[in-house]
């Protein structure tokens, strides 16, 4: 959670961290997580991931496009 606090995640990826830190809290409240928990998370963490990676893809070509 701390470290999902200091990223610095654009507005329109809100929803997606939002979705992560629910599964994190709900993977951590658990004390002996199960395997649709675990997947729960890392299912947010790739979603994140893919979601930013596009976002930083189209942000690189509007900032060459500028250039």
């Amino acid at each position: 959670e701390t470290i999902l606090s200091t990223l610095h995640i654009p507005y329109v990826l809100k929803p997606d961290l939002d979705q992560l830190r629910a599964t994190l809290q709900q993977l951590l409240a658990t004390p002996r997580p199960q395997a649709c928990e675990v997947g729960a998370f890392l299912s947010a963490l790739l979603a994140l991931y893919t979601r930013l990676t596009e976002y930083t893809a189209v942000e690189h070509y509007l900032l060459s496009r500028h250039l």
